[in-house]
């Protein structure tokens, strides 16, 4: 199904045609607006459009309809312009075949044969345009090439669109969050409520990185901004429109206990970098989310490579939430690889509490236990690990500090996965002094090192994509960085379809001698491969 354009819904031309000339252009196509007519859409059609493009929704979030062949529904991600035009709108080769440019300046006029390109008499109107569009017909009348979608849009949503192609690559063409002499960032964290003090301590890793940044002049003359957004109070709707609207990017973003794929879903066409708490899981994930630490999944099969060995029983409990259950499915997949028999603790829901866990590990004969879960889970199995001799293994990103001021014998029985890499490769001083710089000290250093990484990278990017700013160039620029050192843990690497800039984890133990630091098992290492 098509739909006529209502014209009341776009700007009119702000040259009107002497009514003797509208009554001819009328009779040649009632529908036809003159190539040559100066366009007017408002910001909000435009912008609107340019989120169609750039991500295939509307502007209001729902996703636009389009097919390929008789029988092939396109989501609206995989429908949008620029997958295959390209962000800038000047074309590119996709599968095997040519996208053209789809500029204004070029679309309004002929195009001789190139490349790739069959010649084209004539150029594009509105209502040509619009034939292309919904039913795969150049302006000479031909079918466009098959893999072309055709689009099945609202009339508003084709007015919106076309306002945005009328601005496509222009100078006007700018993304949010981008001035002339100021870039703004959006950092969404739980800045009240439960989380607040790790919150917090991610806001102020974020201003270290950034501010030393603006302390030596910026980037390219521009100023980076933070645009801080508290995701304890603001709803999910207000953050997603003023980080959508007012920012370049997300930077550690951080929702509790939503994955990446939501985290993308809450902020649409951002690119989201170093997503912290659950959001680090990013399997599955858009490609607009990059991560700056191993995955919890990819530290649990570290884990299980760590205990090695064939025949060995491996309990595995795992509390019931999404990132814990997907990071338990990965464990029991390589521990197929290693040939160990491996027992799950069967958890639904999160009232199933420890002290339950505590009671199915006592009847099981395991060799060790893996525990993924929070620190608390993780003290009470290891007393019931303990009595029992049993090592414990689990995740210090989970654990967090709290591990150092337990016991000496459940201190004794653990062993750890450390996403920051080996401990005496870790050099925390830059960003210590950064963070003494803007007045703060280290509070939480897991956290920080986490937001401080992806800060950084962000600003790297920035100067790796030049004065020249979009989301787009934005991308393409993270794609390019490889073996990026801030100091804090291996460096990061990124590539096309690569999201996670490190893929292993070091495994460690408290160190006895020396309170509050680590002892190396297992260096720094990416998880056994089937």
């Amino acid at each position: 199904m098509s739909f006529g354009l209502a014209t009341s819904w776009l700007a009119p031309a702000v040259n009107a045609q002497p009514a003797a000339a509208a009554v001819s252009a009328s009779s040649s196509s009632a529908a036809t607006v003159s190539a040559s007519a100066v366009f007017s859409p408002d910001a909000a059609s435009i912008s609107a459009g340019k989120r169609i493009y750039r991500s295939g929704r509307t502007r209001s979030g729902g996703e636009i309809r389009a097919s390929v062949g008789a029988s092939v529904s396109l989501p609206g991600p995989l429908a949008a312009c620029s997958r295959c035009h390209g962000g800038d709108g000047n074309g590119a080769r996709e599968a095997g075949l040519w996208a053209p440019p789809l500029r204004w300046s070029m679309l309004s006029q002929p195009r001789p044969a190139t490349d790739g390109l069959v010649a084209r008499s004539t150029g594009y109107d509105q209502a040509r345009l619009l034939e292309a569009i919904r039913n795969g017909r150049d302006a000479d009348g031909r079918a466009l090439a098959a893999a072309m979608p055709r689009f099945d849009l609202s009339p508003r949503d084709e007015a919106d669109l076309l306002a945005y192609l009328r601005n496509l690559g222009s100078e006007h063409d700018v993304d949010p969050g981008v001035a002339a002499d100021h870039v703004t960032f959006a950092a969404v964290l739980p800045l009240s409520g439960p989380r607040a003090a790790l919150g917090q301590a991610a806001r102020h890793a974020l201003r270290a990185c950034t501010e030393r940044a603006n302390r030596g002049g910026g980037v390219f003359g521009r100023r980076i901004d933070l645009l801080e957004l508290d995701s304890a109070s603001l709803s999910a709707r207000e953050i997603s429109e003023r980080a959508t609207q007012e920012a370049l990017l997300a930077l550690a973003p951080w929702w509790a206990d939503h994955d990446a794929a939501t985290l993308a879903q809450q902020l649409p066409d951002l690119p989201l970098i170093g997503p912290l708490g659950a959001g680090a899981e990013i399997d599955g994930a858009p490609t607009s989310v990059y991560a700056v630490a191993p995955q919890l999944n990819d530290q649990a099969r570290v884990l299980i490579d760590a205990l090695g060995g064939s025949r060995r029983r491996v309990a595995l409990i795992a509390a019931p939430t999404r990132h814990d259950q997907a990071a338990a499915r990965a464990a029991q997949r390589q521990a197929q690889l290693h040939g160990m028999d491996i027992m799950v603790w069967p958890a639904t829901t999160m009232a199933t509490g420890p002290q339950q866990a505590m009671t199915w590990l006592a009847r099981q004969h395991a060799d060790a236990l893996l525990v993924l879960g929070p620190e608390p889970w993780l003290r009470a199995l290891a007393g019931v690990a303990a009595e029992a001799g049993l090592p414990v293994y689990a995740s210090y990103g989970e654990a967090g500090r709290a591990v150092f001021d337990w016991p000496p014998h459940l201190r004794a029985t653990l062993h750890l996965s450390l996403a920051e890499g080996d401990p005496e490769q870790l050099d925390p001083g830059p960003m210590l002094a950064d963070l003494q710089a803007i007045g703060q000290r280290s509070t939480a250093p897991a956290v920080e090192t986490l937001a401080y990484n992806a800060a950084c990278l962000s600003v790297e990017a920035l100067r790796r994509t030049g004065r020249q700013l979009s989301r787009e160039r934005l991308r393409q620029a993270l794609e390019r960085i490889g073996e990026f050192r801030t100091g804090l843990g291996p460096p990061l690497s990124y590539g096309p379809g690569q999201r996670k800039g490190i893929w292993g984890s070091a495994v460690v133990r408290l160190d006895p001698q020396q309170p509050g630091r680590f002892e190396t098992v297992l260096t720094m290492r990416a998880p056994r491969q089937p």
